[in-house]
């Protein structure tokens, strides 16, 4: 099986003849590519090679270096930084970034070079035929094996691009189908690519409160503490973490800066949670409830509810290994007045308004709601009832 930090690569002379023989292949004979007195008067002075040309290496470099066999390119994205021309000798390079075996896929750096010149780059996610049932299973439900393929089937209210924050507990679902914990984590975050795709963005919690207990915020070490799959994730090979001490959200994707800068309010307008509903995100709850929406508390503030109050922490940020002063504004709870969260009303009323979709995945559910319809209707409900999301305890 292809692992994660494979590399593979071969190189392809540009001559007359295979330039020619794409040219009728594509059916592109426009004077850049075909006419050398065209191109002697343009800025290139010499005639184009084909752009699509490069894409039919990366089909030779996945079908028979890496992972060659029975694979099938999915999705190919490429950025193209220099032309080539008739006579050049390029190198075509891959390297396994990712590889996720419950979904038997994997994504794969790979670069087109002429000498040391980057001609092309980008990645491709790629399908290793395999059957699934030689693989182990995500759960044990009874007598039923929960495999990635299902998880997918129960996250068909997602759509390829779209933006997923996930909260989860990943005890919910059932007896875990394997002992072997970095696959199934592995496994799990790789359904969840599957079904927001390369143009889609995927991210998680990776709270930590050691900023408030004094203790520098490490952006690189610091674990989170808000389960065991959110420190898989923070983890891997691509994922970029946030700059909040307190509130800190990791991600990957296409856009994944449109939702992970932010400033030191966390809760506020300029936060995460306010960039979830800006970018029309979705809010999962993967086997939990939604006693777990953290998202509450950027409704809360919004509309600043009296029984939380703003405080301030300071403390140290590392990153990188450098370490600076910094501070992170909470909008905290009044222990002098015991709120305890409650929240019944408001998934009674997501039910009722059909925004909470739900989906039985094994022993579990998960559940997810748009950003955006959820902080509509979280603001409609405080207004109608300022205790809507509470109880007061004791």
């Amino acid at each position: 099986m292809l692992k994660a930090g494979q590399k593979a690569s071969f190189e392809t002379y540009i001559s007359e003849e295979l330039h020619r023989e794409f040219a009728f292949i594509c059916g592109d004979v426009s004077a850049l590519h075909t006419s050398s007195q065209f191109a002697e008067s343009s800025r290139f002075k010499k005639r184009l090679g084909y752009t699509a040309l490069l894409h039919s290496l990366l089909s030779r470099l996945y079908g028979e270096y890496l992972p060659g066999g029975k694979s099938i390119c999915m999705k190919q994205s490429a950025v193209y930084k220099a032309p080539y021309y008739i006579g050049d000798t390029l190198v075509a390079r891959a390297e396994a970034i990712a590889v996720w075996e419950a979904t038997q896929t994997a994504l794969i750096k790979t670069t087109i070079l002429k000498g040391d010149l980057l001609i092309m780059e980008g990645e491709g996610l790629v399908k290793i035929e395999i059957d699934e049932d030689e693989l182990p299973c995500l759960y044990k439900s009874g007598a039923r094996k929960i495999r990635s393929s299902d998880l997918v089937a129960a996250l068909d209210f997602i759509k390829e691009g779209d933006a997923v924050f996930t909260h989860s507990d990943i005890s919910s679902f059932g007896a875990l189908g394997t002992t072997d914990r970095a696959w199934f984590f592995d496994a799990l975050i790789a359904s969840f690519i599957k079904v927001v795709g390369l143009s889609g963005n995927l991210l998680f919690p990776v709270f930590t409160y050691s900023f408030c207990k004094n203790e520098p915020f490490d952006v690189q070490n610091t674990p989170s503490c808000v389960g065991v799959l959110t420190e898989a994730f923070r983890k891997q090979k691509g994922v970029v973490r946030n700059l909040h001490p307190i509130f800190s959200v990791a991600g990957r994707g296409a856009l994944i800066e449109d939702f992970l800068t932010a400033n030191n309010d966390s809760f506020g307008e300029a936060s995460v949670f306010a960039n979830l509903v800006k970018n029309d995100a979705w809010i999962l709850l993967f086997g939990t409830g939604l006693n777990s929406l953290t998202f509450i508390h950027h409704i809360e503030q919004s509309y600043t509810v009296p029984y939380r109050y703003m405080k301030r922490f300071e403390g140290s940020i590392i990153n990188l290994g450098a370490q600076y002063d910094s501070y992170a504004d909470y909008y905290v709870r009044d222990l002098n007045k015991n709120p305890l969260l409650d929240t019944q009303k408001l998934e009674k009323r997501l039910l009722q308004e059909g925004v909470l979709r739900v989906s039985k995945l094994g022993d579990g559910y998960i559940k997810g709601v748009k950003a955006r319809e959820l902080y509509d209707i979280g603001i409609s409900m405080l207004k109608e009832d300022i205790r809507s999301f509470i109880k007061i305890g004791n």
